[in-house]
């Protein structure tokens, strides 16, 4: 899959591109596309956007497919606010993939508040799968326009820290490679650089 990106926060876009760059991903970006039929929205920003670039990389010789990616300038849950003006301006989108990070909420609790969300941005979810406990695909619908909106909650539940984010992922595949020894003391350390970086 190859990645068109929209500017929305210039300085995220010069970073993925500096970040794909040097993670020697060749081929990935593609600088002009007809028609957006799918699209990224990274809700909270680094590493997951480098994440997401490297799964598209290794999807790329099996889908010569585009995907637009961006980091809307609402972060956080408040990336939902904005279906509406991606639905109405990208008038072929058929499919949206959020990624967003779990952080200090229950995941119940974070989905309920997803739902509410894209109900008070005016998105009508018509009917929802769940493709696993942190992925669900809803049906949805804005003024006529049907398009599935696909939800990835970065975290897992198993990792013991104040907030649950992609790099949990990282974690627990560091500890089953034995790259890393103690669990707890990874996330003691991950901790803190989340608390230094904000």
């Amino acid at each position: 899959m190859k990645l068109y990106i929209l500017k929305i926060d210039e300085s995220w876009s010069e970073s993925l591109v500096a970040n794909i760059l040097s993670l020697r991903l060749r081929g990935l970006i593609v600088t002009w596309v007809k028609e957006l039929k799918r699209l990224i929205l990274i809700a909270n920003g680094t590493p997951d956007d480098k994440a997401v670039a490297i799964i598209c990389h290794h999807l790329n010789s099996e889908h010569e497919t585009v995907a637009g990616i961006t980091k809307p300038l609402r972060k956080g849950l408040e990336v939902f606010t904005e279906l509406p003006t991606y639905v109405s301006r990208l008038r072929g989108l058929k499919k949206i993939l959020v990624v967003l990070d779990q952080e200090n909420q229950e995941l119940a609790v974070l989905k309920d508040s997803i739902y509410k969300k894209i109900r008070d941005a005016g998105v009508c979810v018509c009917s929802s799968s769940t493709m696993c406990d942190r992925a669900i695909e809803l049906r949805c619908e804005y003024y006529g326009r049907v398009f599935t909106l696909i939800l990835v909650i970065n975290g897992m539940d198993k990792i013991r820290c104040n907030k649950h984010t992609i790099e949990d992922h990282f974690l627990t595949a560091a500890l089953s490679m034995r790259i890393i020894n103690d669990l707890a003391e990874a996330c003691e350390g991950s901790q803190k650089r989340l608390e230094e970086t904000g």
